[in-house]
């Protein structure tokens, strides 16, 4: 299939959508599934608008084949798992997130995953595990460090509270939005202690 049949395709699904018909939409995206290419970076958009228009499993399929386009990397398929969380076929996602070689597994954005569904489905246990797990790879990880101390009490004296303040200025060259949220853990932290 050429590109110009699945630019047609998409174009008058927008063009449907644009004109109140979701249901053209609808046919002309599940048209392009059936008789477009497996893979493709297009499919992150066509996954896009699925999404917006409600059609869940198509834009589900679109995502995963995103995450198939090579080169296949980390932030492709956290994309994809992602999208599964977000659509409760959280199950789908940590399968395939544990199916991976286990160098792959130990990847801290890996890792920062799954304990981040742990912890969303109540396995505090599992989720610091994770979240210790990725900091012993590298402690440069403003996002984990938030994310584990949501889920942890901090007490005076504590070895990871002395991590976080010795972290801080190395911390503090991250974009604004990524640091404010190492901040906020630093912050809960002293909180916690009292100060």
């Amino acid at each position: 299939m050429n590109s110009a049949t699945t630019n047609s395709r998409v174009l008058k699904a927008i063009e449907a959508l644009q004109s109140g018909d979701r249901k053209s939409a609808v046919v002309f995206l599940t048209a392009e599934l059936t008789e477009g290419a497996q893979s493709g970076d297009r499919w992150r958009s066509i996954s896009k608008l699925a999404f917006q228009i409600g059609a869940i499993d198509i834009a589900l399929e679109a995502s995963r084949r995103y995450s198939q386009t090579a080169p296949i990397t980390i932030e492709r398929l956290l994309h994809y798992w992602g999208d599964l969380t977000s659509y409760g076929r959280t199950d789908k996602a940590i399968s395939a997130a544990r199916a991976l070689p286990a160098a792959q597994r130990d990847n801290p954005a890996i890792l920062h995953f799954i304990g981040t569904v742990s912890g969303q489905d109540g396995d505090f246990e599992q989720a610091e595990k994770c979240y210790r797990r990725a900091l012993a790879i590298t402690p440069y990880l403003p996002q984990t460090w938030f994310a584990l101390s949501m889920i942890k009490q901090f007490e005076p004296g504590d070895k990871d509270l002395a991590v976080m303040e010795l972290l801080d200025t190395e911390m503090s060259k991250a974009e604004p939005a990524i640091y404010a949220r190492f901040i906020y853990a630093l912050a809960k932290a002293r909180h916690d202690i009292g100060e």
